[in-house]
């Protein structure tokens, strides 16, 4: 399949704005060629989701974009001299700091913002914030903020030496939820003496934007990511990382876990309802056991429940034995099941180990919840 990495070329090449009535044609197109032109079984979002989570890693074509487009931010925050177009483009906007303004709070650059003439940065920003409203962060990601170019502290021009000592962001100043003395940060980044200074201008400055309490928050999955670019321990594969990243905050299978559930009258626990989720692709080498495990789970095949629903059939059980035929009662519940789970049940009590553990193997290969083989068994 060619068709990702050549849509992932014309995210990569210019930031253009897409609309999102194009991802959703796409989307279209995609569950038309999955489906055959047929009713969809299972939604096309849990599809797209990770398969340690349920999904089948369907690429999300508005996430790749949101990924690709990110990538070109994060040349603005490592100031990346092999781009010639980053230095088109920070040319473009004198007085503004291209590896600072998106991680500010927007009330501080509004005016600057309308100075921005180059519609390529206003692409880019426009992207970025709409990155932060499908991940929910706060209005200021200010641990990010670069104590060198910084719209909102004055002083900042006169510590590109701190730069150059490693000493870049904010982020770098706190510890356990307080700013380090100037003493720790000398140890650390081998500051000179004169620049203690230096230091009361910016804790004046933490403590005027109140940075302190926000700082004391943990940093979200992005956060971290973009420190890791900034101190250069990644350096590679940016989209990749970014996708994880988004496809993080996607769609989930908790509304399948729940309807097992709802079946069964039992809870399930979340931590072995991920275990099962995520084990089941490495029970077997066997591609159709694999297919048929996940179906099961995901409850891709329609019950005689599902398909009364269509009109013109029963909803009975198709074994004959009278009672409502819903997922839970055709692979586990009927009574004509009986007494094959009952020889299930009687292996278990023969085995002289602890029977737990071969519940859980047994999960495995039943497509259940260790929690929920106990309860039926």
């Amino acid at each position: 399949m060619n068709i990702l990495p050549r849509l992932l070329f014309l995210f990569q090449s210019l930031p253009i704005k897409i609309p999102m009535s194009t991802f959703t044609t796409l989307n279209k197109w995609l569950s038309k060629f999955i489906w055959q032109n047929k009713r969809p079984r299972i939604r096309l979002k849990t599809l797209m989701c990770p398969k340690e989570i349920g999904g089948l890693n369907i690429p999300n074509l508005k996430n790749y974009y949101y990924a690709a487009q990110l990538r070109s931010l994060l040349t603005w925050v490592c100031q990346e001299e092999d781009s010639i177009w980053f230095g088109m483009e920070q040319g473009d906007c004198p007085g503004m700091f291209l590896d600072t303004i998106p991680f500010i709070n927007p009330d501080a650059w509004s005016k600057e913002k309308k100075k921005v003439t180059n519609e390529w940065v206003k692409t880019t920003l426009s992207i970025w914030s709409n990155i932060r409203k499908t991940l929910n962060l706060s209005s200021s990601l200010c641990r990010l903020i670069h104590i060198h170019h910084n719209l909102e502290f004055p002083p900042s021009s006169g510590f590109k030496n701190w730069a150059g000592k490693g000493l870049i962001m904010l982020d770098q100043m706190v510890e356990r939820g307080s700013l380090m003395s100037f003493q720790q940060l000398q140890q650390r980044y081998d500051l000179p003496a004169q620049d203690f200074y230096k230091y009361l201008q910016v804790r004046n400055y933490f403590v005027k934007h109140n940075y302190i309490t926000l700082l004391q928050t943990p940093p979200t999955n992005l956060e971290q990511f973009v420190i890791h670019v900034i101190k250069g321990e990644i350096n590679s594969r940016y989209i990749s990382h970014a996708y994880k990243l988004l496809q993080e905050n996607t769609e989930n299978t908790q509304d399948i876990k729940r309807k097992w559930e709802l079946e069964m009258n039992i809870i399930i626990k979340d931590d072995d309802w991920e275990r099962t989720l995520r084990e089941g692709h490495k029970i077997t080498n066997s591609p159709s056991l694999k297919e048929f495990e996940w179906k099961t789970k995901i409850r891709f095949f329609r019950s005689p429940f599902v398909t009364s629903k269509f009109g013109g059939t029963s909803d009975r059980c198709w074994r004959g034995c009278v009672l409502v035929g819903d997922y839970t009662h055709v692979f586990w519940d009927c009574p004509k099941l009986t007494n094959y789970w009952k020889d299930i049940q009687g292996e278990i009590e023969n085995w002289k180990q602890d029977a737990r553990v071969y519940v859980y193997k047994l999960s495995l290969f039943f497509f259940l919840p260790p929690t929920v083989m106990l309860a039926l068994l």
